[in-house]
This record gives C-alpha cells, structure tokens and sequence, in this order.
C-alpha cells in the first residue's frame, strides 16, 4: 500500500501547507474548497466502498454476503464514473497544476487497481487512469508510490475449503433432522401407557 494511505487528510493537508509555492493547497479560497471537496469525496466514497469491498473478500468483513459485495462495487464505480467524467475536459481536477486533491485521488485509485480497478475497469474510466498513470508517474512523486501491480481481474470472493466443508455438513444435518412422509410425529409430551 501507499504512505499516504496511512495519513489522515488533515495531516497530509498541513504537510502540503509547508510548501506554499508548490500551491498544492490551491491559488485561491475557490480552489481550495475545490480540493477539499474532491479529496473528501475519494475519501468518503471510494476509499470506504473500496474497504468494504477489500474486508468481504478476505474475511475480515464476516460473513460474505453477495448483496453486499454487490452494492458496495456498484457504489464504487459511480464515484469512479464521477470522477472519470470531470477528468473528461481536464488533466488535474482542480486548475492547471498538480494540487493535493490530485495525489490523494490518486493514491485512493492506485489503492482500488489492487482489488476492484481491474483492465476492464481501466479501459472503461480511461480519463482516470490517465489522470493515474500522469500522477505516480511525476518524478517528485514516482518514490512515493509503490510498484504499480494493478489486478487484471477485479479480486472474487473464494470460500474457504472449511466454509465449503461446514455448507456441506449442515446440509446434510438438514437432511437427516427433517421427517420423511413415512414418519410419523411424535407428541411433545410422553402419552400415559
């Protein structure tokens, strides 16, 4: 994963606050609501639809559901179809240069391409996978990130061989506790003989 991923936004907003001239922070009041908005929208939406998606498929987030998988990964593509659409007319999301919004956009993308932003999903949001590939790739950035190994196929949920065994067993408990036709019920109370 990346460091930024560990950092709260704030933290990373003060850090960015260090290097006025880089104007990370925006030029103006507008555009730093502007970043603020788009940062906390990747935040909100898709690093959180992201999470959930990454705890139901490795157990943390239990038991499986597919519902949910499902909800949560179509939650996770509006705001991934938001995003590509605004990148659609611009490079970066807030003015002409790179700002904060840009790199934590960019490190929550860079962290849903290990679980959800499969080549399908690359081809599909096209402007945001340039807008990707044009951030983690900008020589005062390229350290930051971590070696790019992008999912070609979104992760699936793989039940355990236990989970399979333990299915299995409670069908077959099922089965044997039900009464066939043949049987007859036996009174609740024991009858005086």
């Amino acid at each position: 994963m990346l460091w930024l991923q560990n950092f709260d936004v704030s933290a990373l907003t003060s850090v960015a606050g260090l290097a006025p001239n880089a104007s990370l922070l925006g030029n103006d009041l507008k555009e730093s609501a502007l970043i603020d908005q788009w940062i906390h929208l990747a935040e909100s939406e898709l690093d959180g639809n992201t999470t959930v998606i990454s705890n139901l498929l490795d157990g943390s987030l239990s038991p499986y559901n597919k519902s949910i998988h499902t909800t949560f990964t179509e939650r996770e593509r509006r705001v991934l179809k938001t995003l590509n659409d605004h990148l659609a007319t611009r490079t970066f999301f807030v003015g002409e240069r790179i700002t904060l919004a840009d790199i934590y956009v960019a490190s929550q993308v860079r962290r849903a391409a290990t679980v959800t932003f499969d080549a399908a999903a690359r081809a599909e949001f096209n402007h945001l996978t340039r807008h990707l590939e044009t951030i983690i790739n900008q020589p005062k950035l390229k350290d930051i990130y971590e070696p790019n190994e992008f999912v070609e196929k979104a992760l699936q949920y793989v039940s355990s061989a236990r989970e399979k065994k333990s299915a299995t067993s409670l069908l077959k408990a099922e089965k044997k506790t039900q009464p066939s036709e043949n049987d007859e019920e036996e009174p609740d109370v024991p009858s005086r003989s």
